[in-house]
């Protein structure tokens, strides 16, 4: 995953002048493990990262109730952010505030998190 440490999210810089960092973390378990931990965990980034881009696509109210799937699905199987993935969050985050007063956003989020999977999976794919 490349990460632009000085531009804006969701503009691609010149490559020949930005300062890079390169993250390679494990997603999922190594062999032997128990591979829902990280299966759950490769499911909350897709969902932040479907959000983002949502976002940014100005499909807002989709955006927002996907951002309440994942963090309902964080909290119900304890699977924290880390660094990198709470300044994506925080984007989605920010660009939703701008848009939404706090009560509409909480109830947009709110529709989110009391989805079924199988509605959540649907909105996901757009």
């Amino acid at each position: 995953m490349l990460v632009f440490e000085d531009e804006p999210y969701g503009t691609f810089p010149d490559l020949r002048r930005v300062p890079v960092s390169v993250w390679h973390g494990p997603i999922l378990p190594t062999s032997g493990a128990s591979t829902k931990p990280g299966a759950v965990h490769l499911a909350t980034v897709a969902l932040e990262g479907l959000a983002a881009e949502a976002g940014m696509a100005n499909d807002l109210e989709r955006a927002a109730r996907l951002l309440g799937a994942a963090s309902q699905l964080r909290s119900d199987e304890q699977v924290p952010r880390d660094s990198l993935e709470q300044r994506f969050y925080a984007d989605t985050l920010r660009l939703l505030r701008e848009h939404f007063d706090s009560r509409d956003l909480d109830g947009l989020f709110g529709e989110g998190r009391h989805r079924s999977t199988d509605i959540v999976i649907s909105e996901a794919e757009g």
